[in-house]
C-alpha cells in the first residue's frame, strides 16, 4: 500500500527498532527510534555487474540505497519524484550518486567520513571509541564483505558496558553508510547481543578511598594525580582527562558543556585540597592540563594507568572501576549529612522536576561546603 502524509505523519518506530514504510518504486521511508523520517531509494546500475554469457550483455550492478533528504523538508510528493529521476538515471547505466564525492569503500574509510559528516555533542567519544575498537579489528576491511555474525565476534571480548557501547556506535554508523549509498543495508540491522547490563553498585568504604586516594598520590602525574582530583571533585573520568587550563580559575573549575555528558556546563568549587593537587602540575607547552604530550592532547591509556593503581593496593580491596569514584563521593556525602540536592549538584547530574531549573551556579556556597566536608575525610591520615 502506497504511502500518505497522514500515514506518514502518524508513523513510529516500536520496540527500539527501526522502521521501514516502502512506498514502491524503490521508495522507503525510515523511521527512527530518535523519530527522525529518512526518505531513501534502492536502484541498480544497468550494466554495472558482471558479463552474462547467456544475455549476451553486463547484469545490472548491485543493490544500492540512496538517502533523498529528511520528512517532511523532502514532501511525500516530492520523494517520489526523486526516486523516479533517481532510477530513471539508473535504468540508464549512471550512477545517480555524485561523483565528486569519494564513496568509502573500507571500514577505516567509513569511520572517517562518518565522524567527519555527522554532528553531535558526544563526536569525540564516538570517534575515540571506533579508532580504538573498531579500526583495529576491521579497519582494512572492505565494508560491504562484514556479514552478520562478525559484529558478535567484535564486540565478544570486551566488558558488558563496552560491549553496549560498541555496538551502539557501529549499528549507527552502518545505518548511516546505507542511508547514504555506501552498502545497500546494514548487516547489523536486528541483531540482538545477551549484554549483562546489571547496574554497578561497588562504593569504596572511607579507608578504601583514603587508600586509594594515597596511593594515586605516590603514582604522581599525570594519572595518579588526576584519581585524587577525581576522588576530590567526584567528576567523571572524561571532565578531567579532558581538561584545558582555560577551564581553570581561582576559585572554579569551569567544564564546558559540550565536553560533558548532559551537554550542559558544571561548575566545579576549588577548595584547598583540589587547590593543593592543582599546584603540582607543571604547565606545559600546550592546553591540556593532563597530558603526555607536553600538552598537546589530552591523556590516554588509562587501563595500563589503572592496573598500576591495582597493583599498588593491597590485594585484599574487592575490584573496582574509576566511574566507582562518583558513586563512592555520593554515598558518602549522604553519611556525612549532606542533603540530597546538594549532593546531585556536586555530581554535576540534571535534577528533575521544578528542581531542573537549577542554572550552573546554583548553590555554589553549599556545594562548596560539601567538598570541603568530604575531603577533610578522604585526607584525614594522608595529609593533602
Amino acid at each position: 500500500m502506497q504511502l500518505t502524509e497522514v500515514k506518514i505523519r502518524n508513523s513510529r518506530a516500536k520496540d527500539g527498532e527501526r522502521l521501514e514504510l516502502p512506498d514502491g518504486n524503490g521508495l522507503t521511508l525510515r523511521v527512527s527510534t530518535d523519530g527522525r523520517k529518512a526518505w531513501s531509494v534502492t536502484y541498480r546500475v544497468a550494466g554495472a555487474g558482471r558479463f552474462d554469457a547467456n544475455l549476451g550483455r553486463n547484469r545490472a550492478g548491485d543493490k544500492r540505497r540512496l538517502n533523498v533528504g529528511y520528512w517532511p523538508d523532502v514532501s511525500l510528493a516530492q520523494a517520489r519524484a526523486a526516486a523516479s529521476a533517481i532510477r530513471a538515471q539508473a535504468l540508464g547505466g549512471s550512477d545517480p550518486r555524485p561523483t565528486d564525492t569519494a564513496m568509502p569503500t573500507t571500514v577505516t574509510q567509513l569511520i572517517d567520513a562518518y565522524c567527519d559528516n555527522i554532528n553531535v555533542k558526544t563526536l569525540e567519544d564516538k570517534r575515540r571509541l571506533l579508532n580504538a575498537r573498531v579500526k583495529p579489528v576491521w579497519g582494512s576491511r572492505e565494508v560491504q564483505s562484514l556479514g552478520r555474525s562478525e559484529l558478535v565476534a567484535l564486540v565478544q571480548p570486551l566488558t558488558p558496558s563496552r560491549q553496549f557501547e560498541v555496538r551502539k556506535h557501529v549499528v549507527a554508523m552502518l545505518n548511516w553508510a546505507a542511508d547514504h549509498g555506501i552498502i545497500p543495508v546494514n548487516p547489523f540491522v536486528g541483531i540482538r547481543l545477551k549484554i549483562d547490563m546489571q547496574a554497578r553498585d561497588r562504593v569504596l568504604t572511607l579507608s578504601e578511598a583514603q587508600q586509594v586516594y594515597a596511593v594515586a598520590g605516590s603514582i604522581g602525574y599525570p594519572f595518579g594525580t588526576l584519581y585524587q582530583l577525581l576522588l576530590l571533585t567526584g567528576c567523571r573520568l572524561r571532565e578531567l582527562a579532558d581538561c584545558k587550563w582555560s577551564w581553570i580559575g581561582s576559585d572554579e573549575i569551569v567544564i564546558p558543556g559540550e565536553n560533558r555528558k548532559t551537554g550542559k556546563p558544571h561548575v566545579v568549587p576549588i577548595t584547598d585540597a583540589i587547590r593543593s593537587v592543582l599546584a603540582t602540575i607543571a604547565r606545559q607547552k600546550g592546553e591540556f592540563v593532563f597530558s603526555t604530550t607536553d600538552g598537546i592532547r589530552p591523556v590516554s591509556g588509562f587501563s595500563k594507568a589503572k592496573a598500576l593503581l591495582d597493583k599498588k593496593l593491597d590485594p585484599d580491596i574487592p575490584k573496582f572501576v574509576v566511574h566507582d569514584f562518583r558513586r563512592t563521593v555520593r554515598s558518602h556525602m549522604s553519611r556525612l549529612g549532606i542533603d540530597a540536592i546538594t549532593a546531585e549538584l556536586v555530581l554535576g547530574h540534571q535534577l528533575s522536576g521544578i528542581m531542573g531549573i537549577y542554572d550552573r551556579y546554583e548553590r555554589l556556597a553549599e556545594r562548596r561546603d560539601a567538598l570541603v566536608l568530604w575531603q577533610n575525610n578522604l585526607t584525614s591520615g594522608h595529609g593533602q
